[in-house]
């Protein structure tokens, strides 16, 4: 398998954290202008988030040849829960790009077979949910966003941080609730054994693994 020399240490089931725009895909710079709306909000840098997928699992009834991730979004026409290529993603990705290495501890406490379950078995089934994008703005306003509408999921749709946090879920980790979870939201919880940047300007995420 080929692994990126900036990713030796990566692990399936880490994160990588992504700030600012995605360029490669039309209809995604239309909801980068809408998370980027809730980065301001949250007082987050971060826009995206994806998962480094198991590297011994096969995609499509194959061995995988080089390191993938697995995330929701819109990319090159394909819409909701998908499998790209890690270095591609990252090389091409004008912006921030963090990769959140997972504590042992945590690895040995979750059911990994159920997470890749969970986030494998939405592939081809769901679409990305800008429903989601639009709830988190609408929360922001006051009365207006306690409605029941804006904290509802939609079915068979999520967005990135919202497809992993169930991932986590089905794997083990109590008290989550994926529909209000953000990329930042993910980047507080204490689950993490270090943080690498690997693209963009010098930064740090605010509040990362204190949660």
């Amino acid at each position: 398998m080929t692994i990126p020399s900036y990713l030796p240490s990566a692990h399936g089931g880490d994160l990588i954290f992504f700030g600012g725009a995605d360029t490669s895909d039309a209809l995604h710079l239309i909801t980068d202008v809408v998370s980027n709306g809730i980065a301001v909000l949250t007082r987050s840098n971060l826009t995206h988030v994806a998962m480094v997928l198991e590297p011994s699992l096969p995609i499509g009834g194959h061995p995988q040849t080089s390191l993938n991730l697995i995330e929701s979004t819109i990319l090159a026409g394909k819409s909701g829960p998908q499998i790209n290529p890690a270095e591609g993603r990252i090389q091409s990705y004008e912006g921030l790009v963090f990769l959140a290495r997972l504590r042992e501890r945590t690895r040995l406490t979750l059911d990994w077979n159920a997470i890749w379950d969970y986030l494998l078995g939405r592939i081809g089934l769901d679409h990305y949910s800008t429903k989601t994008i639009f709830d988190y703005l609408a929360r922001a306003v006051p009365v207006v966003g306690r409605l029941p509408l804006f904290c509802s999921p939609e079915a068979k749709a999520e967005v990135c941080s919202e497809y992993l946090a169930a991932g986590f879920r089905a794997g083990g980790i109590p008290g989550i609730h994926p529909h209000v979870d953000c990329p930042q939201t993910l980047a507080e919880w204490a689950i993490y054994e270090h943080l690498d940047q690997l693209r963009g300007h010098p930064a740090a995420i605010r509040n990362f693994n204190t949660v």
